[in-house]
């Protein structure tokens, strides 16, 4: 049934009825369609394309484009009644993209986020982390033995496939470790590629006098080796570590 506004309300509220065919719809269920002549949600609206948006009855509030798969909703999660954004996806299923933390006060991307124009996978930041780790002094041959440390400290932030680090840490027995010194316990596998280079504040060896010592984590471990000499050509031996005193680093890699 079709019910023209009479004209004592179209002037006092400044609704005007000029239409020619069914504007809005209640039914029975007092759900409301505009632009259509039914509907099966609390609210329907309709464009002349067919693009429709809808208001369900748990408070979702659903996108709907004439085009294949360009359906959107916006919604209260039942998990903290946070506020999310789905998208349905080419694999027929409804998947959150996005959503509004109301107890942390965050925002949560699914996917992470694209900056500008960009549209490469690849450049998409995704991942960020901060945490702990604990540094070891150990070596490239021997066991642990009796080996002890203190002062162990190890921080981090990822950013991507960045991780930004620094630590310290003392070594106090060395146990049955020879040969190579190393730090271990890094907290990503390093990239198969390359090396990664450090820099190294303190270390415990007063034969080094004025050469140099730097740090170089290994591909594809959690590990670095210390280089040494004039040039830094040379693997630092462990038998030569002070026990007692502070080896500190600091530096960045790729995973």
């Amino acid at each position: 049934m079709t019910t023209k506004i009479p004209a004592e309300l179209s002037s006092t509220p400044g609704i005007v009825d000029n239409s020619n065919a069914t504007a809005i719809t209640i039914d029975s269920s007092e759900n409301v369609a505009i632009g259509a002549s039914s509907t099966s949600t609390k609210v329907t609206i309709q464009a002349a394309d067919s693009d429709t948006v809808n208001s369900s009855s748990n408070g979702h509030l659903t996108f709907y484009d004439d085009a294949p798969f360009g359906y959107y909703k916006i919604r209260i999660a039942t998990t903290n009644r946070d506020l999310a954004f789905d998208g349905y996806d080419t694999d027929n299923a409804w998947k959150e993209i996005l959503k509004l933390d109301r107890v942390d006060q965050r925002i949560n991307a699914k996917g992470g986020i694209m900056f500008g124009s960009d549209t490469a996978a690849v450049n998409t930041l995704d991942d960020y982390e901060e945490g702990t780790w604990t540094p070891q002094i150990t070596a490239s041959a021997g066991s642990a033995g009796t080996a002890a440390y203190s002062n162990q400290i190890g921080r981090y932030t990822k950013i991507g496939n960045k991780v930004f680090f620094e630590f310290s840490v003392v070594m106090t027995n060395k146990g049955s470790w020879s040969a190579y010194t190393r730090v271990l316990g890094f907290p990503f596998t390093a990239n198969s590629t390359g090396l990664s280079p450090f820099a190294v504040s303190r270390f415990p060896d007063d034969t080094i006098g004025a050469n140099m010592i730097a740090g170089e984590l290994q591909p594809n471990t959690t590990y670095s080796f210390f280089t040494t000499g004039s040039r830094l050509d040379s693997l630092h031996d462990i038998s030569n570590v002070d026990t007692g005193y502070y080896l500190v680093g600091a530096g960045h890699y790729t995973i």
